[in-house]
């Protein structure tokens, strides 16, 4: 569907051009404009069918959209500023890779990657959505520290450090998660506004949403030190620290509940964190 800004509102969605004879879903803009990738049902002409969801992109010319060229299976594409892409492999389920990368060489997208830290572990990812200079990754996921308890999927936010590999899983908070399906994450093409889709429904946030649980993540006072939520073996969300080298990994509580999202206070010498715990099915805090 296409729906354009016009007098400060947008018009009524109408079926793409190029979306009439099959089933296309996920469309995602490059930064730079230049490109179009999405998922769809179509088919090679000539060839056996594909099956499943397929990634195809299109280059836009001086009359519009040009004819989709296929790329490989995936899903839920998002493009950095340099052209690597970031999808959904839901290949070899039910253990999937979660979110994979490949650059873009020559024109050719090379052997997919999938990504370190914490992005596909404790349980993999969905639905990226990568900073146009890939400094951080925005995505989903089915885990117990969220606020869906694991059955539901909750935003997150990776940092990618120095070295490259990236950085542990930050839930996105209450501020936006909620015990309901939050997924399926955008930036405005300026950067300043995060789109999601919660119960249904499309939402947006301040972007600088992003960068605040970077500094609360991380104490003014001492950089080296990061705080983060994981599921250990008991089932039960904890709080951890960590060196920014990953070394001297630290649990800090041990909570019959969830403890999950943690901040650190502007003196540093404070974590806070809401703690759920679970009263006739429902989740408390």
């Amino acid at each position: 569907m296409v729906s354009r800004f016009v007098n400060g509102v947008w018009t009524k969605p109408e079926v793409a051009p190029f979306s009439r004879e099959y089933v296309n879903l996920e469309p995602h803009i490059t930064p730079d404009g230049r490109r179009l990738v999405f998922v769809s049902e179509r088919q090679i002409q000539g060839q056996p069918p594909l099956g499943g969801n397929q990634l195809w992109v299109m280059e836009r010319t001086r009359y519009g959209w040009g004819e989709p060229r296929y790329i490989r299976p995936g899903m839920f594409a998002s493009v950095a500023l340099d052209g690597t892409l970031y999808y959904t492999d839901m290949s070899n389920w039910p253990n999937p890779p979660g979110i994979v990368s490949s650059k873009l060489v020559d024109g050719e997208y090379t052997e997919s990657q999938v990504l370190d830290g914490g992005v596909n572990l404790p349980m993999f990812g969905a639905h990226p959505c990568i900073a146009p200079d890939q400094s951080f990754i925005i995505f989903d996921s089915f885990r117990r520290d969220g606020l869906g308890g694991g059955k539901k999927p909750d935003l997150y936010v990776s940092f990618r450090k120095e070295d490259g590999s990236w950085g542990p899983a930050l839930n996105l908070g209450d501020n936006i998660n909620h015990t309901g399906s939050n997924l399926g994450a955008s930036l405005s093409p300026d950067g300043k506004h995060l789109f999601f889709s919660s119960e249904g429904d499309i939402y947006w946030v301040d972007a600088k949403i992003i960068e605040k649980l970077k500094k609360e993540s991380i104490p003014p006072e001492d950089s080296s030190v990061i705080a983060f939520s994981i599921t250990p073996l008991d089932g039960d969300n904890e709080i951890y620290t960590v060196n920014a080298d990953s070394s001297g990994l630290q649990q800090l509580t041990d909570h019959q509940g969830r403890d999950c999202t943690p901040s650190w206070s502007p003196d540093s010498k404070k974590l806070r964190f809401p703690h759920f715990v679970t009263v006739n099915s429902k989740s408390i805090s």
